[in-house]
């Protein structure tokens, strides 16, 4: 198992890990304001850019 999860690992670009941490801080930010609570309901998922990027709406 040890080998699988290495061999996985190794396929992960810079641009996936990018894109997985891009948001990050927004989403850090938005649950002080919210002081917690539930937030994810202002975001949605746009794949104008084939990216898939999180939209927030308010």
């Amino acid at each position: 198992m040890r080998e699988a999860i290495i061999a996985a690992f190794n396929t992960i670009t810079p641009e996936m890990a990018y894109r997985a941490t891009r948001n990050i801080i927004r989403r850090a930010e938005l649950c002080v304001q919210k002081r917690g609570r539930h937030f994810e309901q202002f975001f949605t998922l746009s794949n104008e850019s084939g990216l898939g990027h999180l939209i927030l709406h308010f």
